[in-house]
Formats: structure tokens, sequence, C-alpha cells
């Protein structure tokens, strides 16, 4: 009977001990299961700042271009003005001088 008794007590204690296991890795599985989908949310966060930076940059690249062009036309435009306006002081020189001489 002490011997049936000690067993009983032994296959409680063990079951216990299964119960308390299980209990535990039930636990450590939360955990990591919270942990993953903490890190996976801080992972997407960080891609989504990321995604939006470049697109930024990429946008601001696109108007610096833009404006680039816009400079580069002008410029173009401003020396076309610049060559009409010497060619006229050298047309309206050529004709004075042209009057000079001839009055001489």
């Amino acid at each position: 009977e002490a011997a049936r008794a000690a067993l009983a007590k032994v296959v409680e204690e063990k079951e216990s001990l299964e119960r308390q296991l299980r209990s535990t890795v039930k636990e450590g599985r939360e955990e990591v299961r919270v942990t993953l989908e903490r890190e996976r949310e801080r992972r997407e966060g960080m891609e989504a700042q990321l995604k939006g930076a470049v697109e930024e940059q990429r946008k601001r690249g696109e108007r610096l271009s833009q404006s680039l062009e816009k400079l580069r036309e002008e410029k173009e435009s401003l020396e076309r003005q610049l060559r009409g306006t010497v060619q006229e002081a050298r047309d309206e020189v050529q004709t004075r001088l042209e009057k000079e001489r001839e009055e001489r």
C-alpha cells in the first residue's frame, strides 16, 4: 500500500511537472510570437519610411532636372538675345561709319 501511495504521488508529481512544462512552453511560444510580430511591424515601418524617403528624393531629383532644363533654355534665349543685340550694335556702328565716310 505504501508503495502504491508513493507511486501515485510520483505519477501525480510527474503529471504536474508535465502541465507546468506545457504551460511554460505555451508562454514561451506566445512571447516569441509577440516579439516576432513587433519586429515585423518595426521592420515594415522602417521599410515604409525608407520608401517614402526614396520617393521624395526621386521627386526632388525630377524637380531639379526640370529647373535645370528651364535654366538651360533661359540661358540659350539670353545668349540669342545678346547675339542679336551685339549684331544690331555692329550694324549701327557700320551704318554710322559709312555715313561718316560719305559725308567726307
